[in-house]
């Protein structure tokens, strides 16, 4: 197995890289082979991950209408979180053209990066990129829309490949902070191998327990 601490152009925090590097320790001592490799692809992550975008603004659209149909009757922008009413807005402006190529980029960027379980069969990653945010970090700033996506992507941009590509991945909380807050770690298997996700994960939970621990402020 593999693993992966760092994206070109996105910054991960030092904890969320201790935790992958204490998980790759642990896998080691618990007999498995791990390598310092990880897939290509991957650091084309910041290319096309904005993309995204590109596919939730229709779904946004669709999912209105669906909300519509639902309540039997119309409902309004302003009854929608501003993040939301940000994706409904930018739909009108995609055309199928746009889409396909959208959907194009993602299929190449999915075999590519689908192509290193060829060889590896699990990879070790973190879930997010800083450790846990608190409430209102994130919030939405209507004046700049385009930068409150673009700070969601740069909070969690180890998990959304793995969306695009239908694998299978776990996310263990195996780390702490100095402050006892949990930092997870992600476990990725090639398409189809939950039961070699399962096994592994289980052996960790084995070695390095997590049931009992809470942060400080809620022992």
């Amino acid at each position: 197995m593999g693993f992966v601490h760092d994206l070109d152009g996105y910054a991960t925090h030092s904890d969320c890289i201790a935790a992958v590097s204490a998980a790759a320790r642990l896998l080691s001592g618990l007999g498995h082979h791990v390598e310092d490799t990880s897939p290509a692809a991957l650091q084309r992550s910041a290319e096309v991950l904005p993309r995204l975008y590109e596919i939730f603004a229709p779904a946004v659209a669709v999912d209105i209408e669906v909300v519509q149909a639902m309540v039997g009757r119309p409902v309004s922008a302003a009854e929608f979180e501003p993040r939301t009413q940000d994706h409904a807005r930018r739909s009108p402006g995609l055309t199928a053209a746009d889409h396909l190529k959208t959907m194009q980029t993602i299929y190449e960027f999915s075999r590519d990066l689908q192509a290193w379980w060829l060889e590896f069969d699990l990879l070790v990653a973190p879930v997010i990129a800083q450790p846990t945010l608190t409430l209102g970090s994130m919030n939405f700033d209507e004046s700049d829309p385009d930068e409150s996506h673009a700070a969601m992507l740069r909070f969690i941009p180890y998990t959304a490949q793995f969306n695009m590509t239908g694998q299978p991945a776990i996310s263990l909380p195996l780390h702490r902070t100095a402050s006892g807050l949990p930092v997870g770690v992600q476990l990725v298997a090639a398409f189809g191998r939950e039961d070699l996700l399962v096994r592994v994960a289980s052996q960790l939970e084995a070695a390095s327990p997590w049931a009992g621990c809470r942060p400080p402020a809620y022992c």
